[in-house]
């Protein structure tokens, strides 16, 4: 019988606290049992051992991204929204990588709806279905290499590391013929130098 007060919800909520605190890596079924207060053995009333863990932490990952980038009217605030998700909750947006989704059904569909948001927004800025792809996969790479960088403090220099964000999204949408970033430090051509 699972221990009173324990949901598999309950389960989830202290596996994505644990993974936004300490980072993915941290997260391990010892670690989570210690943290739901009961032995190891305990949580698989609750969880399927380790992948359906990971798996459950990619879908709400991906969750929060569409949920993040799906408020946005333009690419730049859905590209600054993305980035922000990833500083906001970094356990979920490292769960939230391609090698985690293949595992469930609903992870891999939280993944689709993410970047169907991500697709519109550049097909209504004007690319064409196979350029959208291309350029969410530019995006994405960009967005993603920031943040691994930024949370491994890559960026020791002196310069602001948003006006190095918002300088890399800005060369890449203008190389995407999307011209500059509306609503960011470039739009007005203030940060530029």
């Amino acid at each position: 019988m699972p221990r009173a007060g324990l949901s598999r919800e309950g389960v989830f909520d202290r596996a994505q606290a644990i993974a936004d605190a300490h980072g993915l890596e941290a997260l391990d079924l010892t670690a989570l049992a210690s943290a739901c207060g009961v032995r190891k053995p305990s949580l698989y009333k609750h969880v399927d051992g380790l992948p359906d863990l990971l798996s459950e932490l990619a879908a709400r990952g991906y969750e929060g991204l569409r949920a993040a980038v799906d408020g946005e009217a333009t690419t730049a605030g859905a590209a600054r929204a993305w980035r922000r998700f990833a500083q906001e909750h970094p356990g979920l947006y490292a769960a939230a990588v391609p090698r985690h989704t293949t595992r469930s059904g609903r992870a891999r569909e939280a993944a689709e709806a993410a970047l169907a948001v991500l697709l519109d927004r550049l097909r209504q800025e004007g690319l064409g279905p196979d350029d959208a792809v291309h350029a969410a996969r530019a995006l994405r790479s960009l967005i993603h290499g920031f943040v691994e960088l930024e949370r491994a403090g890559g960026f020791g220099l002196a310069a602001p590391v948003d006006e190095s964000f918002e300088r890399a999204l800005a060369a890449l949408l203008a190389g995407l013929g999307l011209g500059s970033p509306s609503g960011g430090p470039l739009a007005d051509g203030s940060a530029q130098r």
